[in-house]
């Protein structure tokens, strides 16, 4: 476990109006966590979960361990399904280790689920029918979910390629289910992350929550910047002995 510091450099602001910032306040979030990303990672997460600390009423800490088996494979063509399944499950299980200091400390209500508790919700089969059949039905969501995968492919140089796009497809087909309306199943207010939605997440967030559930599942993004003068982190603290 790194040690925790009592202050940061690190600014971590919430992309929103006031108004919506004053309806987090006591609310519920999620917090979905991609391994790997520098954003996740270090004083960048600590700031982040220090923000949430502050706002919220709780936080679950969703990571999204098993999912990366998928773009695992685009770097690792050579590995069986075995062998990719437990590298993603591996790293997972690093990535806890290694920002606890960033969790462990959290005065609200907290807690971690791993994706394959997500893969074997008793529901998750009933969504990701519905989201198959969607996306070999509807052609627009179908043109939503290409997009998402070619602006994906296009800044990681693999336009055109196709094993790689077969990979982003089963990959955003597995997460469709889970993100949108298992999710909504918690009854949880706030999705924070640090992008908006993807077109094809919005697509089916539309589909499955649309405009009749207001308060479930709003997207939160975040920016980050540098602080010019430290500040006090708002976790209970407990200086690791040497």
């Amino acid at each position: 476990m790194i040690d925790l510091p009592q202050e940061t450099l690190v600014k971590v602001t919430f992309r929103c109006d006031e108004q919506s910032k004053q309806k987090m306040l006591n609310s519920d979030c999620i917090i979905h966590i991609s391994v790997g990303q520098e954003y996740h990672e270090g004083e960048k997460f600590l700031s982040t979960m220090d923000l949430i600390n502050k706002t919220f009423k709780s936080c679950t800490i969703m990571l999204c361990d098993t999912l990366q088996r998928h773009s695992l494979r685009m770097k690792h063509p050579e590995l069986s399904e075995d062998e990719i399944y437990n590298k993603a499950l591996a790293l997972g299980d690093e990535w806890l280790k290694r920002n606890s200091g960033a969790y462990k400390h959290l005065s609200i209500d907290s807690k971690i689920m791993r994706w394959d508790e997500w893969l074997n919700h008793p529901d998750y089969a009933k969504y990701r029918k519905q989201i198959d059949e969607l996306y070999n039905t509807n052609i627009d969501y179908k043109n939503k979910i290409h997009s998402t995968i070619n602006k994906f492919l296009e800044r990681q140089g693999l336009s055109n390629d196709e094993m790689s796009f077969k990979l982003c497809e089963a990959y955003i087909l597995e997460e469709c289910p889970i993100l949108v309306p298992l999710w909504a199943q918690t009854g949880c207010q706030f999705i924070i992350y640090p992008r908006f939605r993807t077109d094809a997440m919005s697509a089916t967030y539309q589909y499955f929550v649309g405009n009749a559930e207001q308060n479930i599942l709003q997207e939160v993004a975040w920016k980050v910047n540098k602080r010019t003068v430290p500040k006090k982190l708002s976790f209970s603290y407990v200086k690791k002995d040497a």
